[in-house]
């Protein structure tokens, strides 16, 4: 929908579309969208009115260290692979320690 059509909608309208989107609710780890290793889940909720918006994987300890190692291998590349960082560095402001 271009941003024309979508400034003449009702809010009736707005809500009815917005009702059929479905985020996605997958974690983001080592380039792919995964679930919890777990299958835990929680619900997220509006704290306007209580409702809720989603439920998500609920990361455990092994989710969380998955995720640093993969962040681990593309900011720091493993020896012989290169001395420079790797390329989530070009999208960084932060500097190597």
């Amino acid at each position: 929908m271009r941003f024309e059509q979508a400034k003449s909608l009702t809010s009736d309208e707005f809500h009815r579309l917005a009702a059929g989107l479905k985020p996605e609710t997958r974690m983001f780890i080592d380039g792919e969208l995964v679930e919890a290793r777990s299958g835990g889940t929680f619900e997220t909720i509006n704290p306007a009115d209580g409702t809720v918006l989603a439920t998500v994987p609920s990361a455990e300890q092994e989710d969380v260290d998955r995720a640093v190692a993969a962040a681990r291998r593309a900011f720091f590349p493993a020896p012989g692979r290169g001395s420079s960082p790797g390329p989530g560095w070009r999208c960084s402001t932060a500097s190597p320690t």
